[in-house]
């Protein structure tokens, strides 16, 4: 028996946070990842040997893949803002839909909204 996926866009394959909602539409995160990364400076004696070094904490950004309810659901934009693990998060890349039969996703990358 051959395996068929149906899209409906209420499969939240057990992640709490998902479905996530973009500019009013509701999509389905899958494959998510958040990463805090950091920038490391070192500090360099007069003949270039490192003798020391700081570690700057940079703001949190991740990826996800969001399923498309429909092949009509609008696809999210740069820019536009949604709720994660508690967090604000800005939109900074959305790739090109891809498709297997009935299922659509884009992949998306994001970084954290700083409160200033």
């Amino acid at each position: 028996m051959s395996y068929s996926p149906i899209q409906d866009g209420t499969q939240a394959f057990g992640i709490p946070d998902s479905p996530v909602s973009i500019n009013s539409v509701s999509y389905i995160a899958e494959e998510i990842s958040i990463t805090a990364g950091s920038t490391v400076v070192e500090i360099k004696d007069a003949n270039g040997i490192v003798i020391g070094q700081t570690i700057i904490p940079e703001n949190m950004a991740g990826t996800a893949r969001l399923q498309l309810a429909t092949s009509n659901t609008a696809r999210p934009t740069r820019g536009q803002t949604f709720t994660l693990e508690g967090a604000t998060w800005y939109l900074t890349e959305v790739g090109v839909a891809k498709q297997q039969g009935a299922y659509q996703a884009v992949p998306v990358s994001f970084r954290m909204k700083i409160n200033a």
